[in-house]
């Protein structure tokens, strides 16, 4: 994963070259941290900053750092590019409405809603004021089931996602995500990667005491490993102790 906020395009280009070169060693992803959006990292707010924001008020690619977005294009044809070189395409995500798409008012894709209507404008989080929580109502959902709209179009594989084990944490963004990627539990294997299942659902969370899909209420029990694993997209035989071990050790876990 590149880190720090002033990545470009040729940067990631760079590095992911020589991940695939690392394929036959396992490795599947090259993603990009959070900052992608701003056309000036080095800026101490929004203003300086300059978040670029779609007309329905979803973060897209900076194009002075990301050329090959130019054109509403977004992700979609570095994502190509990645692709073509045998490894699937991550983006670090931050949760909420942007502050700069409720200022606006900008429309929420695919629904009659606007950006006020889904922005609860006394919550941001903390470490980037910069976003607003998402509502728990349907017009927080839609804008959710925007974004994720568009990451599927760019070709995204893998969401990083920010904000979450927050003060306070938000257990309905869980939710919210998870209904945005899909209705179906089961699409999380095709929407998701792995770790991001293996987080909410298998692990017990430190102070929560419980797994963050538990706190959501979309799940009464912690999940195993080996059923992670009969999600993956193509069927498979029931897990080994082998497999299971592999698993753990890409996570950093023990068994």
């Amino acid at each position: 994963m590149l880190t720090g906020m002033t990545v470009t395009e040729a940067d990631f280009k760079a590095n992911a070259t020589v991940l695939s070169g690392l394929r036959q060693y396992g490795w599947q992803y090259a993603l990009i941290d959070a900052g992608w959006y701003m056309e000036n990292p080095a800026g101490v707010n929004q203003e300086t900053k300059r978040y670029v924001l779609d007309g329905d008020g979803r973060l897209t690619p900076a194009v002075d750092r990301f050329p090959s977005a130019a054109g509403e294009e977004g992700f979609k044809p570095l994502a190509d590019w990645l692709h073509g070189k045998g490894l699937k395409f991550g983006i670090h995500v931050m949760p909420g409405v942007p502050k700069q798409a409720v200022v606006q008012n900008l429309p929420i894709a695919g629904s009659a809603f606007h950006a006020v209507d889904a922005a609860d404008t006394s919550q941001t989080c903390s470490w980037d004021g910069e976003f607003y929580v998402a509502k728990d109502n349907v017009a927080g959902q839609a804008y959710y089931d925007s974004i994720m709209k568009l990451y599927a179009d760019w070709g995204v594989d893998y969401i990083k996602l920010g904000c979450v084990s927050d003060h306070p944490f938000h257990p309905t963004r869980i939710r919210q995500i998870t209904n945005g990627f899909s209705k179906k539990v089961e699409n999380h294997a095709h929407a998701v990667a792995l770790h991001y299942m293996y987080y909410n659902f298998c692990r017990i969370h430190q102070t929560l005491r419980v797994t963050p899909a538990m706190e959501a209420k979309i799940a009464d029990h912690v999940w195993s490993v080996d059923k992670l694993i009969t999600l993956l997209p193509k069927p498979v035989a029931r897990p080994t102790t082998k497999d299971r071990e592999l698993f753990l050790r890409a996570l950093g876990e023990t068994a």
